[in-house]
């Protein structure tokens, strides 16, 4: 079994699978839906799968991190990365199964979204609103205890420094 001995790759928590996500597959053995959710399986990065010496024909390898095995079902192609993070340097896992093994929650930190357009981000971030008031049951007058933030806010903030 191959390890890794810096868990802190483990970054990412995936509900399903998005058309988005499934195109940067270099190749994917099995679904990831339904009852796969919660099992120990792994998407790599391409440089962790590189660091590992895993390469396509490997998919079915188990791997160890932080001392629990995964079965690599997919390695992402190259994408660099942006500042200190790189989306090569990870592995994606199913969210539950992070939730169960690592975090011992059933909270979320971060969820990224994409929409297909730029005129989509104000309905998509009012409905996205919209949604996680209602979750967390913040009556009208309450504050958000979440933030949302784009793109567009992030590059605006990048370029004032």
């Amino acid at each position: 079994m191959r390890r890794l001995s810096d868990a802190s790759r483990l970054t990412t928590g995936i509900g399903r699978l998005r058309s988005s996500f499934s195109d940067n597959l270099i190749v994917l053995d099995e679904a990831w839906t339904g009852d796969r959710l919660a099992f120990r399986v792994a998407v790599l990065g391409s440089t962790t799968a590189d660091d590992l010496g895993l390469a396509e024909d490997d998919l079915g390898t188990e791997i160890s991190v932080g001392g629990i095995p995964f079965t690599v079902i997919g390695i992402l192609q190259p994408k660099g990365g942006v500042g200190f993070a790189s989306q090569d340097d990870q592995i994606l896992v199913p969210l539950a199964t992070v939730q169960k093994y690592f975090t011992g929650s059933d909270s979320v930190r971060t969820i990224d979204i994409s929409v297909a357009s730029a005129e989509q981000m104000a309905d998509v971030t009012n409905a996205i609103t919209a949604e996680l008031r209602t979750r967390h049951e913040l009556a009208a007058a309450d504050a958000d205890d979440f933030s949302i933030t784009n793109q567009a806010q992030l590059l605006s903030t990048v370029g004032n420094i």
